[in-house]
This record gives C-alpha cells, structure tokens and sequence, in this order.
C-alpha cells in the first residue's frame, strides 16, 4: 500500500516504527566479496502489545541470505518457496488479493515480513546475513560502506506532510532509537599479506593483523557510528587479474556442493593517441532537477573544459520539450565555449517532464562528424514510459556512438540508466543522496574513458586441465566493454562429478580486442592448493549472479526456482516464509511500486527495472501525485513535442565568475580551451593577493606569453594546493594546462621547475 514511508520494525496499528536500539554488524571481506551478519534489536516500550511487520530495502550489489528472528522468545526462520507454494500458504483471504499483485508485479527492493505480536515492554531481535559486492574508486582502492539496511528511515517527526520530499542527507537518515544510533561494527579483511593498507576517511579506526589465520581486524574506535561508515582497502598488485577460491559443501550434492571461483580484474591498458570525438552532452532540465540543478551548471562547464582540443560539441537540454544549443555539433572553439558556459549558468530545472527519446531521435537523426567517434553523455534524476525504445535506439547506432549515463538522486531508473550505457558500450554512473563523489566527478571519469578505446567483446572463460566432466555455471554470458579503472568480477562454478575437489584446477582466461588487437590474460587456479570452505560467500554471489542473467535472457522457470532455493538467493519466481513455531507468513512483498506511470503504463518488457537504493522516496512524491491525479479524474496531458531550433543569449554579458558560488568553479570559468590563464584582476582576487604584488613574483619579465604560463602555474598550483581532495574533477583539465605549459618557450635560462617553485610561495601563504 502506499504506508511504504518507513522502514525497520514497525507497527501494524498505527503504522509507526518501533525503537531501534542497537545494531550489530559484522562485516567480512575477500578482494570485491562482503558477508555481512547482523543484529538489530527493536524494543517495544509502550505498555500495550503491538503487531509488528520488519520492512527492509535491500540495494542491488546485495542479497539477504538467512534471516531469524527472535520476537520476545518466540523464533522466527525465513525460507525461499517458489512464489506459487508460498501463495497456497496464504490464508484464503489474503491470497485473493495481495498474492495476485505479488505474482504479477516485479520484485521491489522492499521486502516485508510480518512477525506477529511484540507483548509490552520486550525485545525483538532480527539477524540478517548479506553478501554483497564492493566498487571500487578510481584509484584501485576497494571501498565499504555500510547498506541501506542499516539505516533506517522514515517522514522526519516535524513534518506533518507524510510525503514530503527528503532532500538532505542527515535528515534522510534519522535513526529513531532510544539511545543514539548505537552501532558495533567490525570488519575483517581476509589475504592479510595482499593488502597495502586500510583507511577510513570517516571514523578513526585500529588495526589488528592475525598472521595465523591472513587477516587484518579493523574496529571502530566511536561508540556510536553517527554516520556513514567508509572503509578504503588498498591492495598491493591492484591491476593484476585475480582468483579466489571457494570449495563446495561436501554435506550437500546440489549447487552448493561444487567448486566456486570469482574472477576479478581492475585493469590498466596503455593509453591510445588522441581520439578525434563528437561530445554531445545532454542534460536533463526537468521540474525535478531543481535541487540538482547547481551541481548540473557545474558539471557541464566543467565538461566544456576538460573536452581535448580539436573536437566537436553540442549541449542539448531535455524536459517535456527539448532545445539544442547549436542546430548541429560546433567545432571546439572559444566562442562556441563561451556561449555553451553562458547556457550553463543560465540553466534552470524549467522543461516540465523528462523525456528522453525525441532528443535522441533528433541526436540520431544527424550524421556524425566525419572522421569523429561521437560520445553522448546523458545526465538524468528520472525515469521515462518507453524505456525500452531509447534503448533499442541507442543500441541501433552503437557502432558509431557510444553512451555514457549519469543517474542523479534517487529517482533515476536504474533499468534506463544501465539499459542506455549497456546498449552504447558506456558506462553508468549513479550519484546517491549525501554520497562525497560528487556528480561532477563521476561526469569527468565518464569522460575519461570516452577518451580511450574500450576493450570490447570481453569474455572470461573457466578452463579444467583435470578431468573433463566439469560443466561451468557463470553468471555473465556478455560483459560490457571494459575501461581503465573499472572492476570486472565475474563466477564460475564447477560442476563436476568429482567429490574429491582436491584435483581440480585449471586456469581463467579473459579475452577482448582493443583498438581492434586482440588482448588476453590468464590465471591459474588449483583447489588443491588452497580451498577456503568455510565461506559460502562466493557461492551465493555466484548464485544471484546466475539468476540475474537467467532471468534477463528469459531462462526456463523451473531451472531458475531450483537454483534460487538451493543457494538461498531470491529470484523473482520465489519468495521469502517465515515459519514461526509450526505457524507460516509468508513475507508479503509489496508490489512493484517503483516507475509509477498513469494507469495506462504496460511495461514494454519483463527486464529487471530495479531502483536505485533510496528509490522510494521519489516513489512517494510520485505515487501522491499520481493518485491526485486520479481523485480529480484529470487525464495525463499529451505533451506536444517540438524542436526548439537554436538557443539565443538572451543578453550579450558574459559569464563571469561571480556566477559560480563554489571557489573551484571561478577558477575553471577563467581558463581557455587551449588550457591557459590569463593574468589580470580576477585571478589576483581569487588568490587573495594584489594584481601588483603577482606581477612583481613572476620570475621573469611579466608580459606576452610569459604572463601566460605564469598565470597558468599560478592557477595549476591554485587547485594543487586548495582543491586536492577533489582532483578527480579538475584533473583533465589540469592535463590541458601542463601539455600547453609543455608547449610554450620560456625566456633562458628560466626552467618550468622554477616557475613552479616561484607560484607554491605565492600559493602556499
């Protein structure tokens, strides 16, 4: 129903969350693979017994495992049916109208249990496992955070509007607790001897190596965990493709029981030469984007700046209607930026609705650049009706387009944001509520691997050198094109006769062509050598990534439901029961409540449209307005679309950089296209110095070109020094700048050395 606005325990009656009072989490961690156990003990202190239903919202990179609960005493286990048994399960009443939507909709990210009557003044404890999948940072570095899961949510007590829109991040994630949000966490990391070092740039934390067992401990020195706890593991030989092992479980002879291998690779191919490119960057402008709209202005003229010299460019803005900034992509210069940045900074979240094909069409529509590789990039907080056609577009041109995708908030359609970079051989980005990597960051690593060939057609295949009779089970039969700086994980389980897997091993070979050379590694394996069994994390990972794929290319029902009961990984032909002393509720899943369209919405294809993690809060605002909608029986408005031909500078003053509230973006408004500074007032102020005093420190004669490349080191050393942390943003464009300073003469016997030396003490103040 539409009380979806809180989650953790909460009462049936009143619909509000019972006091958490403690969560335990204890994490363990292998390359890219987490297992999460954990406790979250609720407290009724109220003096009335309540009837209680535990809501959770799991995000894709993970799955729920096991869950038991202990309700006052009473012991609760959840078991996977397939959807139909669990259904005959339901009391009659219940089965005719909720297990209906329950089979014909989707899995949502929600799932709910009920657990019937908390008496007064008791404790329920939950335990949940989870496995998961840790991203990496562009750096190699692995990263951990805690789930969703952890930390519920729910209509801060001040508002009295059920579905008011939650914008910021501390508020989003209010712990209703009678103590403050008390957390343990620990966290072991396996393959001590491969690991670097571990930092958290949140929580100060200890270390503890046990050499016996290869593992570092890491313990949170805060009682409570306030906020988002982040973990970097950095390991030593990042760029080099690994195995890890995980036995089977000899008790078992179903998917269990065999050899599992995770494969992983982050990799680092040499650069190429320069790609001549068409950059076309479309940028949604929807009512919706107003709280984003600020980083969106940002991100595209830090885009314009970062664009390598001799390339082509549009900007295109899409709403109900769309307008282009030139009727065709311009070449790369000046004037053609200055106008692009005027647009920037006029830009507002003004075009009504998002839609996504007409700007397509009309991109498609034109022929590319001759001799250039044309990139589109899609910035979007929303999804669209017909998902499935910009898609099938997008995939129609891929062999001259490539597209990359932004999805911002909590309301980007992750099957519309994947689906497009999946079909143009891009990447998808995905910028969550509160995250530190910012929109703009992600846009410029998008736009770094738009500037080197990818590798595609990659393939990873399991070979045996043992005995033949072993089938592979993996769970990606394509993957996408694979860029520098971005992680491959794909599973393997052996299928094998053997019950002795102490003879097997072989090796894994990943294949793919770049720049049409065919590449190729392999690494060995030997489950002779160094079985872990007493894991069952790689088993479940490898699981849901089989079902995912079997269900994305429209697998055999039955093969699906065997697989997901026997690993304990839900598909969505099975459901989670609870049995509870001999009595059995299922876990009622609320329908797929995500994407929704006015009545006559059918969705045009069965694919997974999972949301992104805090996806229902859009859903609310969504949902409300949608039932408005309804009770005044308005129907959805037929939106006329029509090209805006070109978009005129409605006044000639130029961009300035008082139009740019955040320090980094005055400085990056100055810069040319070519990568240089000019010298003059504004720099000084930037710097907080005077204009004479900056003349007076250059090391040499302070005109011509040399005032050039003194304002540009000046500038350089600006963002060295006052923007480190958030070099993942300037970082192309600071490129730019050293291949110009590489070009230009500087008066003998005046070195670059010197400049720079000369600027950290004008900076460095």
């Amino acid at each position: 129903g539409m009380e979806a606005d809180v989650l953790g325990l909460i009462s049936v009656g009143t619909k509000s969350p019972v006091p958490l009072q403690n969560v335990v989490v204890e994490a363990k961690v292998n390359l890219y693979a987490v297992h999460l156990s954990s406790t979250l003990t609720y407290y009724n202190d109220s003096e009335c017994p309540i009837e209680v239903v535990f809501k959770l919202m799991v995000e894709q990179s993970y799955a729920i495992v096991e869950m038991k609960a202990d309700i006052a005493g009473r012991s609760i286990t959840a078991e996977i049916l397939e959807k139909a048994s669990a259904a005959q399960k339901y009391d009659d009443s219940i089965a005719s109208g909720q297990t209906a939507a329950l089979v014909e909709e989707k899995i949502e990210d929600v799932l709910s249990v009920s657990m019937g009557n908390l008496p007064p003044r008791s404790k329920a404890k939950i335990n949940l496992q989870l496995v998961g999948e840790l991203n990496t940072e562009s750096d190699g570095r692995v990263r951990f955070s805690l789930p969703t899961v952890f930390k519920p949510r729910y209509t801060p007590s001040g508002s009295s509007e059920p579905l008011a829109p939650i914008l910021s991040c501390d508020s989003m994630q209010v712990e209703y607790a009678t103590v403050p949000a008390v957390n343990t966490c620990t966290l072991v990391v396996d393959n001590a001897k491969d690991i670097a070092g571990i930092t958290s740039p949140t929580h100060e934390i200890q270390l503890v190596t046990n050499s016996a067992h290869d593992q570092i401990a890491v313990s949170v020195s805060d009682k409570w965990l306030k906020h988002d706890l982040v973990v970097f593991i950095q390991h030593k030989e990042i760029h080099k493709p690994k195995v890890t092992l995980e036995d089977g479980d000899r008790s078992t002879n179903d998917f269990m029981s065999h050899p599992a291998i995770m494969f992983s690779f982050f990799p680092e191919f040499p650069p190429c030469e320069d790609l001549k490119c068409e950059f076309i960057f479309l940028v949604d402008q929807s009512g919706s984007m107003d709280v984003h709209i600020t980083s969106a202005r940002e991100t595209l003229v830090l885009f314009l700046k970062s664009l390598p010299q001799g390339s082509f460019f549009n900007v295109i803005g899409f709403g109900t209607d769309y307008k282009s900034l030139f009727k065709s992509s311009c070449p790369y210069e000046q004037e053609n930026v200055d106008l692009a940045e005027k647009y920037a900074s006029d830009m507002e979240a003004n075009l009504g609705e998002t839609e996504l094909l007409p700007p397509l069409k009309h991109i498609f529509g034109k022929d590319v650049v001759p001799g250039a590789y044309r990139q589109v990039f899609v910035l979007t907080d929303g999804a669209v009706s017909n998902t499935h056609e910009c898609v099938e577009l997008v995939e129609k041109h891929a062999h001259h387009s490539r597209c990359f995708t932004v999805g911002i908030g909590s309301g980007a359609s992750t099957a519309l944001v994947e689906g497009l970079a999946k079909a143009g051989n891009g990447i998808a980005e995905f910028v969550k509520e509160g995250e530190k990597t910012s929109m703009q960051a992600k846009v410029i690593r998008s736009l770094k691997c738009a500037m080197q060939p990818a590798v595609t057609h990659p393939c990873v295949e399991f070979c045996n050198d043992s005995h033949s009779s072993v089938e592979v089970l993996h769970g990606l039969t394509s993957l996408p094109p694979i860029f520098n700086g971005h992680r491959v994980v794909v599973y393997g389980v052996l299928k094998t006769t053997h019950k002795d897997h102490q003879g097997l091993k072989g090796e894994v070979v990943f294949k793919g062509v770049q720049s049409g050379k065919p590449l190729s590694y392999s690494v060995p394996y030997d489950f002779g050598a160094d079985p872990s069994a007493a894991s069952r994390t790689i088993h479940h990972l490898a699981a849901k990534s089989i079902i995912r794929d079997w269900e994305a290319r429209r697998e055999y029902q039955p093969k699906i439901v065997k697989l997901s009961m026997e690993s304990g990984v839900l598909s969505s032909y099975t459901s989670f029961v609870a049995v509870s002393d001999g009595i059995t509720t299922p876990f009622q899943q609320p329908m797929r409540t995500w994407d929704i369209q006015p009545r006559s919405y059918v969705a045009s294809d069965g694919m997974d449209d999972q949301p992104t993690a805090s996806a229902f809060m859009n859903y609310f605002k969504r949902s409300f307005s949608y039932l408005t909608e309804g009770l005044f029986s308005q129907k959805p408005k037929k939106h006329r679309l029509k090209e805006v031909a070109t978009y005129t500078v409605s006044d000639d003053s130029p961009v300035t950089e008082d139009d740019w509230s955040d320090m980094l973006y005055k400085v990056v408004s100055l810069q040319r296209i070519d990568g240089s500074w000019s010298l003059d007032d504004r720099l000084a102020k930037i710097l907080g110095k005077r204009w004479e005093e900056l003349k007076g420190a250059c090391p040499a004669e302070c005109q011509g070109t040399m005032a050039e490349v003194w304002a540009t080191v000046l500038f350089l050393t600006h963002l060295r020094v006052k923007f480190a942390l958030r070099q993942e943003e300037w970082e192309l464009l600071g490129l730019k700048a050293e291949k110009w300073l590489q070009l230009q003469p500087l008066p003998p016997p005046l070195t670059l050395d010197e400049v720079y030396n000369a600027a950290r003490l004008i900076v460095g103040d």
